[in-house]
């Protein structure tokens, strides 16, 4: 019997590649983005300058050619209408910088699947048991669990624990991830006589991995948005997931994941076969099944909600009525509610069988003590 046991701690990796909004933006005031620079001119013959911040509530068109009027100062007033609810409640659980600057400001690294937290346990064991010299068995179970708190690269890292009540205020992109692996294997060895075996292997396997977010479960949408008002159907998965496209790389918010979800595969196996050894032949004769059952539920499943803002959102329209790449800004759009593209998954739950059986009969025939020659056959069947 073997148990093996590894406990896996981590934080922040090295390097700033994260970025938040900086505390002025996240009140409104985007005076910083302001380089004085003219990028174009509108349809009215106003100046366009690089970094400029437009109110959307504005737009209309002037002979045919939309046009808005930018911010004064590019400050969104507190009172402005068009400021998003949903945004005032999810900017205050938002990181702090680390540094100065408007972009990579937070310490880390989004790329790739940071593990936070692991625990990671094997157990092993076997037992072999000869009942008489001609009869024996052998049983062997291995179980292989690896519960991990993942996903902790970005703005928000992730929490030590994965309990959702202590996290409630957290809008990361972390998760717990489960997976497990059960392998139950009995073999038995039967001499019938000295030039004659019988060998039969029952086993059975489960792979499973299972995930949900840290702060799955605490009915997201009614929180930011109010009872029954987002139209989101899953009320169980983590905060939805914000991203932001635009001139400044913000980190992307949210774990919009199903509240539990899951893929495992099971597997039985049972074979079955007869060996007979008879001057240079070695004669094998035996059958083998499998059944296969692939289950997923939800596993990974978006129901929580995608949203994305764009620059486009608060940016500028030139003279010809195309959007001028250096104004606008994402975050901006995001305060005043400005939604780029939105969607949400509902899932599917799937399981099916799949089966696997075979007959088989094969000679080894020794030719000489360094050359085996085999010879048989085997008739395959498979179904899904």
């Amino acid at each position: 019997m073997n148990i093996d046991y590894l406990k896996y701690r981590s934080g922040p990796l090295p390097g700033f590649g994260n970025t938040t909004p900086i505390d002025a933006f996240k009140k409104g005031d985007f005076s910083a983005l302001l380089t004085g620079s003219q990028v174009g001119t509108d349809a009215l013959g106003r100046p366009i300058l690089s970094g400029q911040i437009f109110n959307p509530a504005s737009t209309r068109l002037v002979n045919g050619v939309p046009v808005r009027d930018p911010y004064p100062g590019n400050i969104i007033p507190a009172s402005d209408p068009m400021r998003s609810s949903v945004a005032a409640k999810m900017i205050p659980l938002m990181a702090q910088p680390w540094r100065s600057g408007l972009q990579f400001n937070v310490g880390g690294n989004p790329n790739g699947d940071q593990t936070w937290v692991g625990n990671f346990r094997t157990i092993l064991f076997k037992i072999d048991h000869q009942f008489t010299d001609k009869f024996k068995m052998s049983t062997s179970f291995y179980w292989p669990a690896r519960p991990a708190i993942r996903n902790c690269g970005e703005v928000l890292g992730c929490t030590p624990t994965a309990d959702p009540q202590s996290n409630k205020d957290y809008i990361g992109n972390g998760f717990l991830q489960r997976i497990a692996t059960h392998h139950v294997t009995q073999q038995f060895d039967y001499i019938i006589r000295n030039n004659l075996l019988w060998h039969t292997t029952v086993a059975w396997d489960r792979w499973v991995m299972s995930g949900s977010p840290l702060s799955a479960g605490l009915d997201w949408p009614d929180r930011l948005w109010g009872t029954d008002q987002s139209g989101i159907v899953d009320k169980t998965a983590g905060p939805p997931n914000i991203t932001f496209s635009g001139n400044i790389p913000y980190t992307q918010l949210g774990m919009q994941w199903i509240g539990f979800g899951f893929e495992a595969i099971n597997r039985w196996q049972f074979a079955n076969d007869l060996t007979w050894v008879k001057g240079k032949h070695s004669i094998k004769i035996g059958d083998e099944f499998r059944l296969h059952r692939f289950n997923f539920h939800g596993w990974a499943a978006s129901t929580g909600g995608t949203f994305n803002f764009s620059r486009l959102g608060t940016g500028a329209f030139d003279a010809a009525g195309n959007a001028i790449a250096s104004t606008g800004d994402p975050f901006a759009s995001f305060v005043l509610g400005q939604v780029q593209t939105a969607n949400y998954t509902i899932p599917s739950y799937t399981s099916w069988d799949g089966t696997y059986s075979a007959v088989y009969i094969n000679d080894d025939y020794k030719v000489n003590g360094r050359l085996t020659l085999t010879l048989g056959m085997r008739f395959d069947y498979q179904s899904a």
